[in-house]
């Protein structure tokens, strides 16, 4: 599989327009390492790889703080680039980075990766606030499985008169959308299974990665003590995808506190196993305020189709959604609506704070419902999209579309 990751199309490209250093967060093993090698190998600056995980960076540190200084300077070039691999795994390894950015903020670019939620940093009176930009790289789209070109994707353009997602469409459908999207549904976005291109391997290379992450990730990085009901815990959260996480039988399950619980899964999401949708209730009747939805990375984990399906929206949903926000177009944010008498709509898109567009995830044909239709009247006629998994579907409605899988997701980023 020879890709070009967005992350290369946006980011890397324009590390030099700005000062700040590059975060570039995500899932362990989406393709974040071998991104930025290759940007390193591309401009000469391959040696200035380092990865904290490893005994021989942090030997090179307690021998000299600056240890990548004399290899840079010996590179003799204008422009250099140094990576920082999981240096969040190191003690005091903001103060690090504080002291590696103002001492040579005009000299070397910075980029930082991690398998952690870096982003947590952003809050007020961090002392690396200012200091860095931050984007998210997560497993493959559709879109970036194709190799579709960013620039040929819609990125809400703010000249378009109409919602822009209506007007992505009127193309022929292709043979290799499908089978690219059945690889995805199969064999998750994760490079390394979607390479190998088998259901065996996927399950050992599943057993492998949750090995890693209990082992060294959760160990390196939190208190947690009782490793046994947190692995239960990540084993249950599957079957309790799709519908609003209830903590209080999850603690009954577990028999721990409701605290123990949400700590937990706030773990999880700090390691990009898992990630949230919170409702939307301004101007919905009777809308539940506080449960969220909580999906995978891996939408492969999930042995319902249905659930399955609508994990694997969410993540296309939040990548596209995020990818927008970090190319500095709009500010997203993904929702979902769901009310006290149980009547739900899988997702809605906010832009600059206003509901844009709202999504439904069916396995097979279905008329639109009417909460569908009324939801979106009372959101100011905003379009309805019904994304299905059965193929070969394109039917244009007044309000939006009901769109096979394929055809929507090979167009958005």
């Amino acid at each position: 599989m020879k890709a070009t990751r967005y992350i290369e199309q946006y980011a890397l490209r324009e590390i030099d327009k700005h000062r700040q250093m590059l975060f570039i967060v995500g899932p362990r093993q989406s393709g974040k390492t071998t991104s930025v090698k290759q940007f390193l190998d591309k401009n000469k600056c391959g040696d200035l790889y380092f990865n904290w995980d490893t005994p021989q960076t942090r030997q090179f540190f307690r021998k000299d703080s600056v240890f990548f200084e004399s290899i840079a300077r010996g590179l003799k070039r204008k422009k250099i680039y140094i990576a920082f691999d999981e240096l969040h795994k190191s003690t005091h390894w903001k103060n690090k980075l504080k002291g590696y950015f103002d001492q040579f903020e005009h000299e070397f670019k910075f980029i930082v990766t991690g398998s952690a939620r870096l982003d947590l940093l952003r809050k007020k009176g961090d002392s690396l606030s200012g200091r860095f930009l931050l984007y998210t790289l997560l497993p493959f789209s559709l879109s970036e499985f194709l190799n579709t070109d960013l620039k040929t994707l819609w990125l809400m353009t703010s000249g378009s008169k109409n919602n822009p997602l209506l007007s992505m469409y009127d193309l022929c459908q292709k043979n290799q959308e499908r089978e690219a999207y059945d690889l995805l549904y199969t064999l998750s976005g994760f490079p390394e299974p979607l390479t190998k291109g088998e259901e065996t391997f996927l399950h050992k290379w599943q057993n492998n990665y949750v090995d890693l992450i209990f082992s060294q990730d959760i160990r390196d990085l939190t208190n947690v003590s009782d490793l046994d009901n947190l692995l239960l815990l990540f084993e249950l959260l599957p079957n309790k995808v799709g519908s609003p996480l209830s903590i209080n039988s999850l603690r009954e399950d577990l028999q721990v506190s409701h605290k123990t619980i949400s700590n937990w899964i706030k773990i999880f999401e700090k390691l990009y196993l898992t990630f949230s949708v919170d409702p939307y209730a301004k101007t919905i009747e009777r809308s539940i305020k506080k449960e969220k939805k909580w999906y995978f990375y891996d939408w492969t984990r999930v042995k319902d189709n249905a659930a399955k399906f609508e994990n694997l929206v969410a993540c296309m949903l939040l990548r596209a959604s995020l990818i927008w926000q970090q190319m500095g177009l709009f500010n997203t944010k993904l929702c979902y609506i769901r009310t006290i008498d149980k009547k739900e709509i899988d997702f809605l898109l906010l832009v600059n704070g206003e509901p844009f567009a709202l999504f439904e995830a069916k396995l097979h044909n279905q008329e639109i419902s009417n909460h569908l239709l009324e939801t979106s009247k009372l959101l100011g006629n905003i379009p309805i999209f019904q994304i299905l998994h059965e193929k070969n579907v394109f039917k244009k409605i007044h309000t939006g579309l009901i769109i096979s899988a394929d055809r929507f997701l090979s167009s958005i980023p």
